[in-house]
């Protein structure tokens, strides 16, 4: 290939990779205000300042563009984790910033307001839900375990309720008592010990 067709290559390879950003971006600044069933594709489109030929070309429905907001949020979440390991804190200090930059995350991004609220929907049916929770849980339950061991968090405590309910506590924030109760938070925190 020459040089010339390997610019062109890469210049529409960095416009589609801009589009599709310039798409989750809009379909996240309405998912972060509006339930999934409230939002229209034209509301994202009109958004984006796209046609819906932009949009087919990166996402095959509203639901696949939803999908996708919950796959960049459950990566990003990711992150967070290793971030945190990272640096090396005690096991509650951890556990403690997790909570905070998530909750943080969730008021301050739409992107990642937009997962949590469509985790409630989509993710629910699709099993991404389950997948994201799993992971931030078990990674939370190691940083648990250390904490116990230095003895920051009672030795009874179950390493894997208390990741559970710290995970739990990130949606806490703007989610009504009903909520709570269907996903099982209470039962969680109580079975963890950290509230009776």
């Amino acid at each position: 290939m020459n040089s010339s067709a390997q610019t062109t290559t890469d210049s529409t390879s960095g416009r589609a990779d801009t589009t599709r950003q310039q798409i989750l971006q809009a379909a996240a600044h309405q998912f972060a205000r509006r339930a999934y069933h409230d939002v229209g594709l034209d509301d994202i489109l009109a958004a984006a300042q796209l046609t819906k030929g932009a949009m087919y070309f990166h996402f095959r429905s509203k639901h696949a563009l939803a999908v996708a907001i919950i796959e960049q949020h459950t990566a990003a979440g990711r992150g967070v984790v290793e971030e945190l390991l990272a640096r090396q804190l005690s096991g509650l200090e951890t556990l403690v910033d997790f909570v905070y930059l998530i909750a943080v995350r969730d008021i301050s991004q739409d992107m990642d307001r937009a997962a949590s609220n469509l985790l409630g929907s989509v993710g629910r049916t699709e099993g991404l839900q389950t997948k994201l929770l799993d992971g931030w849980i078990e990674a939370l339950a190691s940083v648990v375990r250390r904490a116990i061991v230095e003895g920051d968090v009672a030795e009874g405590c179950d390493p894997q309720d208390v990741g559970a309910s710290s995970c739990r506590s990130t949606w806490v924030c703007g989610r009504p008592a009903t909520w709570m109760r269907r996903s099982g938070f209470f039962a969680i925190w109580k079975r963890a010990g950290c509230w009776c």
